[in-house]
């Protein structure tokens, strides 16, 4: 292969014969081999690099989407129990405040000598009660 071709690996070993050595000493041999995009093994390695670096962001993206729903699925169940409590309490207060509604209009009847006006106002008020 020449210097000029396209490449994007370079492996070095060092070493004499079987027995490699770690820059030790004068005579270190070197033997480089460069892979190239053209040769099947420098498409495999490249084809595995691209493959490794796509893969694992996605592989750890979806395993903290899968995290944050597991951590939400909590939270969502307690905020149907508020809001369930929430409405609860807006059906006491609806109820509480047409009683007092009514126990007014009932008070004012019979403070005011009975009189037809009252008794009306205090009949319609009755009837909303028994709606509510």
């Amino acid at each position: 292969m020449d210097s000029t071709s396209s490449s994007f690996i370079s492996i070095t070993t060092t070493g004499s014969g079987a027995n490699p050595t770690c820059c030790s000493g004068s005579r270190v041999p070197t033997c480089t081999k460069t892979l190239s995009f053209k040769s099947n093994t420098g498409r495999y390695i490249l084809s595995g690099m691209l493959f490794t670096s796509a893969l694992i962001p996605a592989v750890l993206l979806f395993s903290h989407n899968i995290q944050s729903v597991a951590r939400a699925v909590p939270r969502v169940d307690e905020n149907n129990d508020l809001e369930a409590r929430l409405r609860c309490g807006s059906l006491v207060r609806s109820a509480i405040r047409v009683l007092q509604l009514e126990r007014g209009f009932s008070a004012y009847f019979l403070s005011s000598g009975r009189t037809t006006q009252t008794r009306d106002a205090m009949l319609r008020q009755r009837v909303k009660v028994r709606r509510w």
